[in-house]
């Protein structure tokens, strides 16, 4: 299992094909395969929803853009998971957005 892909440089294929395998860029050895839910139309179940909004202090060798991190668990085929989708928050022409840095499992 790979500890995280950054999303920087992952092409839309790459991204889909580690969330369908769950974190890895290769099939699982069992053929399930990983869809993310919608949230507006299926409440996933299970206990593992996790998220995380963490803002950064001063740190001069961070870009001052850069001003806080989310961390967010995938709900994957009608449960919540522990694939997690990690955004920085940044500071864009006076506008906060959401960038994804990676996709994990914590």
């Amino acid at each position: 299992m790979y500890d995280a892909w950054r999303c920087a440089y992952c092409t839309a294929h790459l991204l889909r094909t580690v969330i369908s395998n769950y974190g890895s860029p290769e099939a699982r050895r069992d053929g399930k395969v990983f869809r993310v839910t919608s949230i507006l139309h299926e409440q996933p179940s299970g206990d593992r929803y996790f998220y995380g909004v963490e803002r950064y202090g001063d740190d001069p060798n961070r870009p001052k853009e850069y001003v806080g991190i989310v961390l967010y668990s995938l709900p994957l085929n009608g449960e919540w998971s522990d694939l997690t989708a990690t955004f920085d928050l940044v500071l864009v022409d006076g506008e906060l957005v959401l960038s994804l840095d990676c996709i994990h499992v914590l």
